[in-house]
């Protein structure tokens, strides 16, 4: 019997100081940075068409105070701007919480093909009043530390805030595929489709 409690708390004690296991999402990364890039073809377009489109979709896609063009290089067939969506989560109680997620998009386009890519991803969790003290934990968080947390190396996280990190991690990673998707759509699309 004394064998069996030892073995018992042999194994509780190496749960306990074993390391936590890896999230179940883990976005791309880019020199420890989350980066998203996709490239896509654009047949029978020169890069000039693309870039044109490019800008339309921006323009039409990204309305509000917070989408700015950063930078246009229309000879270079160079565009990046900000850009934004929402995501959400059931928190504690059953309450939704929604988050800004802000991000940089840059496009570079050559004849026939481009390159999207969304990088600076950072969120901040909407109609919560943010004092001195929680502001660093709330507003502007960039992505690597919701991955931090998920993985176990920022301390004073209990099991359900690394899932919610996961979760917010995978909406993140569904809606900037969305992104790709419909600027795809938009730069391929056939004047008759409008």
């Amino acid at each position: 019997m004394k064998k069996i409690l030892l073995i018992g708390f042999l194994l509780i004690g190496f749960k306990c100081f074993a390391q936590d296991e890896q999230p179940s999402f883990i976005p791309p990364l880019q020199d420890g940075s989350v980066v998203y890039q996709k490239i896509s073809e654009a047949k029978d377009k020169s890069k000039t068409d693309i870039y044109s489109k490019v800008f339309d979709w921006y323009m039409y896609s990204f309305k509000g105070e917070d989408n700015k063009i950063l930078n246009q290089q229309l000879d270079l067939g160079h565009f990046s701007g900000n850009g934004s969506f929402k995501i959400s989560e059931k928190g504690t109680f059953g309450m939704t919480i929604v988050y800004k997620v802000d991000y940089t998009i840059t496009v570079d386009t050559k004849d026939g093909k481009y390159r999207a890519i969304i990088s600076n991803i950072r969120h901040t969790m909407l109609d919560v009043k943010v004092d001195a003290f929680s502001e660093k934990y709330l507003v502007n968080v960039p992505e690597e530390q919701d991955l931090a947390i998920a993985k176990g190396e920022v301390k004073g996280y209990n099991k359900s805030k690394k899932q919610a990190a996961v979760q917010r991690m995978i909406a993140i990673d569904t809606e900037v595929n969305n992104v790709f998707a419909s600027l795809d759509k938009y730069v391929n699309a056939k004047a008759a489709d409008f």
